[in-house]
């Protein structure tokens, strides 16, 4: 089964609104990929559907608890604070999407753990398999009713409401949980001024050597110098770690999106994490 990591996202912090969104393509791509796996797995899961749900709970345990987090932290708040009628009748509908939240968080916790049972021990017992499509499908059901809600209710309303100061704001805020220093520092559509400095081409290198060669090669970048790194899939997990290790101190710009080529721009932007 082949890794399809969906697009990169078509809007950047600036248009925070727009990213929420890229963020429901994502779910729903990467629960999706979680879903075909358990229905068309054998005993044991062959090496592309392990790398596909590697990368599909590496996202729900760490990207997708910010979106939460942008909703709950930034955007909601943000909506409570105004007196307009619309509003107030969107209360009660935005207190059921936190509890989404609520109820989604411990369902992702026991699919990552089956998930990882099944890896660990190369089969899963029909009683968890069992379990496990049963967690998947109450997901997916969920998410569809919730992201519907947001996407044709929510955010439209935000965007009638928020000023661009307001948007400006869930914008800086939404970079500053993914260590970026301002909603400008990472674009999707490679708009920085920055130069690439190295181009590591990731095809040709043998795994365990690419993501020490990569760190190795970053460290060496001056403040407003960049690599560019050349692979054949989408390697968003990789901004995972770079943003666990380097958090604050790089921008991930794709410049070529797939199917086949992905070509990725990381540039310096600071010597230490940014404190957030």
């Amino acid at each position: 089964m082949p890794v399809q990591l969906g697009a990169a996202p078509a809007h950047g912090f600036d248009e925070p609104l727009g990213l929420l969104g890229d963020c429901h393509r994502r779910i729903e791509n990467f629960l999706s990929i979680l879903q075909k796996v358990e229905g068309s797995a054998g005993e044991a899961l062959d090496q592309p559907q392990r790398q596909a749900v590697e990368t599909a709970l590496t996202y729900f345990r760490t990207a997708a608890p910010r979106h939460n987090e942008d909703e709950e932290r930034s955007l909601f708040p943000l909506l409570r604070n105004r007196s307009e009628p619309l509003v107030r009748q969107a209360i009660e509908i935005i207190d059921s999407l936190e509890a989404d939240h609520a109820v989604a968080a411990p369902a992702h916790r026991e699919v990552d753990r089956l998930y990882q049972t099944w890896m660990d021990a190369g089969h899963l017992a029909s009683r968890d398999r069992a379990k496990l499509s049963l967690l998947l499908d109450e997901l997916v059901q969920m998410y569809q009713r919730h992201i519907q809600i947001e996407d044709e209710s929510i955010f439209p309303l935000a965007a009638q409401l928020l000023n661009a100061q307001q948007r400006g704001r869930l914008g800086n805020e939404m970079a500053k949980r993914r260590g970026i220093s301002g909603a400008a520092s990472l674009k999707p559509n490679g708009v920085s001024t920055m130069s690439a400095k190295h181009t590591i081409d990731v095809r040709s290198i043998p795994g365990p050597q690419r993501h020490p060669l990569i760190f190795q090669t970053f460290e060496g970048l001056a403040i407003g110098e960049a690599l560019e790194l050349i692979n054949d899939h989408d390697p968003f997990p990789l901004h995972n770690q770079f943003n666990f290790m380097k958090r604050g101190q790089f921008a991930w710009e794709y410049l070529e999106q797939g199917p086949e080529l992905w070509r990725v721009k990381i540039s310096r932007i600071a010597a230490q994490p940014v404190k957030v």
